[in-house]
């Protein structure tokens, strides 16, 4: 469609729709006019109308409920909608990206989406005195546990998690005794790579690399220096100690001494090291202390 220029589309847009839809490359359309007796341009399947006359295409539908949320799931390559009725139906992500491609020159008017249910998904923009849009029919799938999908969804999706859960309605909980009897097996490497360095990561922080080898010039921290920047722009540096041992106050036992660990903490202060963002001498802000184990809690 990008074939017809925006002043001449406004100027004429019935007589040049057809040319317009007869793009190489974007799969074929076939012109017809056997759904509800409107011209429309069809797919091979039949599971997709485009038309210039969507006001009369969708008219048997009426009334129609809007579309309100979607959720993408890529991989499976579908599309669930939730219309102003709670109702949600499952389309082809693939046709309703290729319905986009197609009409994306009416994107300065505006889309409309539709959502008629146990039927068609419906895009439509407004132009004047004419409806320009499509149809996708749903896919032809069982019933399915809503519930279920959304659990599964939102496992999956690790960085759509929230927005699985708030589409879906549901809300995902991991078991905390097995997560933290998982947790407490791991080996020191283990903890930091499996799991310190991806949740620092998703919180935000910059830099986030565990220390591979540590040599006589390294600080005694378990990450290099990483970062955050603060709400007024100030780049606050952190360093972080992990520990997959129990934590104790027993001063006859070296690994996992209390006294020991604050030792080390306080190493972390002490040292300069070179900040990658501007060639300088620097030194830690704030530094974190993980154990996958018991601490000692004070009395």
């Amino acid at each position: 469609m990008e074939c017809c220029g925006n002043r001449e589309l406004i100027k004429n847009i019935q007589s040049h729709f057809d040319d317009c839809l007869k793009i190489e490359g974007l799969g074929e359309l076939v012109k017809s006019e056997s759904k509800n007796g409107v011209p429309v341009f069809a797919n091979k399947e039949n599971t997709l109308w485009i038309t210039s006359q969507a006001d009369k295409l969708l008219e048997p539908f009426k009334p129609l409920n809007v579309v309100t949320e979607t959720f993408s799931d890529e991989d499976e390559g579908l599309l669930y909608a939730k219309d102003n009725q709670k109702n949600v139906n499952l389309y082809s992500l693939d046709s309703v990206e290729e319905i986009l491609e197609r009409l994306k020159i009416f994107d300065g008017w505006g889309t409309e989406e539709f959502c008629i249910p146990n039927g068609p998904f419906c895009i439509i923009y407004q132009i004047a005195g004419l409806s320009i849009g499509a149809m996708l029919a749903p896919i032809v799938k069982d019933e399915f546990d809503l519930n279920k999908t959304g659990v599964d969804t939102a496992t999956k999706y690790k960085e759509k998690y929230s927005e699985a859960e708030d589409f879906f309605g549901v809300e995902v909980k991991p078991n905390r005794e097995n997560l933290k009897t998982n947790i407490q097996v791991l080996s020191e490497d283990e903890l930091i790579n499996v799991v310190l360095v991806p949740i620092l990561c998703a919180q935000g922080f910059k830099g986030v690399k565990s220390v591979s080898f540590h040599g006589p010039s390294e600080s005694g921290g378990d990450f290099h220096p990483f970062y955050k920047i603060d709400e007024f722009g100030k780049i606050i540096y952190y360093s972080a100690q992990a520990k997959a041992r129990k934590i104790h106050a027993n001063a006859g036992k070296k690994e996992g001494n209390v006294n020991q660990l604050i030792n080390q903490v306080n190493e972390l202060f002490r040292a300069s090291f070179k900040s990658f963002n501007d060639n300088t001498e620097r030194k830690i802000t704030r530094a974190f202390i993980f154990s996958s184990k018991d601490c000692p809690r004070r009395s």
